[in-house]
């Protein structure tokens, strides 16, 4: 979830009164300034997200002196339907940057997976993370009464939108997926965002395990008011720092209602697709979501 990697890196830098880092210089450097890399040898970052008056923070503030905090979505928008492995583990270590010689254009970079020593996985309902997306397309075509008109905001219309969404894609699944796979994913309201929300998680525990690096799984659930706390405590042990504040930020009270979205008819087919989808250990984070769905 975009929406809660953000809250969290912003949380940290808040708690601890130090600065986070980020792949995406253009998210922390102001216009016609150039982006900061942690390591002052390399322009390839990741940046410093310290420099105050931007979209992560608005006050200036050091980095820690071991674990930095790093931003990242393991994912560009250059990533296949469906990345292979390597180009998720490549993905989660490309860096934009406004760097040299010229500070008006976003270079790529990318930086050695061996500076990575922990991971934070965050994971959320992907039911509730496709109705969010669904959302905020909605919210983006604020002038567009056509597309409103086509994609409510009701059950009918974000079904409607997931069809639309597995049509553009239907070509792409044969390519990937096994015939039997595949009418599973046809069958299944936003098979093709399911498919993308599966590979990710299976490639972020097998990215971890191929660098035998700790790794701290967070729900999202836990980001709303009653467990923040707990939560905001468990991450500063893992990446050893000390809070200084308990930050006022919120999420709120809890996550989308899923039902206003889907049926229980749909919440079977997506659960059969998850599995069918998913690893065994993407699968055990996963199941939570779906336990009173048989």
């Amino acid at each position: 979830s975009n929406a809660g990697s953000s809250f969290l890196i912003s949380l940290v830098a808040r708690a601890t009164n130090f600065s986070m880092a980020t792949n995406y210089g253009q998210d922390v450097t102001p216009p016609k300034h150039y982006s900061i890399s942690i390591n002052p040898r390399l322009d390839c970052g990741p940046y410093w997200a310290g420099l105050g008056d931007t979209a992560l923070t608005s006050t200036k503030r050091k980095l820690p002196n071991n674990t930095v905090l790093v931003h990242t979505y393991c994912q560009t928008k250059t990533t296949t339907f469906v990345p292979t492995l390597e180009e998720y583990m490549q993905d989660c270590v490309t860096t934009f940057g406004r760097t040299a010689p010229d500070p008006t254009i976003l270079t790529r970079h990318e930086y050695p997976l061996s500076r990575v020593t922990k991971a934070i996985h965050l994971i959320r309902n992907p039911i509730s993370q496709i109705i969010t997306k669904f959302q905020k397309e909605f919210k983006s075509h604020v002038q567009d009464t056509s597309w409103r008109s086509d994609y409510p905001l009701t059950k009918s219309g974000f079904k409607t939108w997931c069809q639309a969404a597995d049509v553009r894609t239907e070509t792409l699944f044969h390519e990937y997926y096994s015939a039997g796979t595949v009418q599973t994913m046809q069958e299944t309201p936003c098979g093709r965002y399911i498919a993308e929300f599966i590979s990710w998680h299976n490639h972020a525990f097998d990215t971890i395990a191929s660098l035998d690096i700790p790794e701290l799984v967070i729900y999202h659930d836990d980001l709303y008011d009653d467990s923040l706390e707990t939560t905001l405590h468990t991450m500063l042990d893992f990446i050893e720092l000390k809070q200084q504040t308990m930050p006022s930020q919120r999420l709120g009270d809890s996550d989308i209602d899923v039902n206003e979205f889907l049926s229980r008819s749909d919440f079977k087919q997506i659960r059969r697709l998850v599995q069918k989808l998913a690893t065994d250990e993407t699968w055990s984070h996963l199941e939570r979501y779906f336990k009173d769905v048989v």
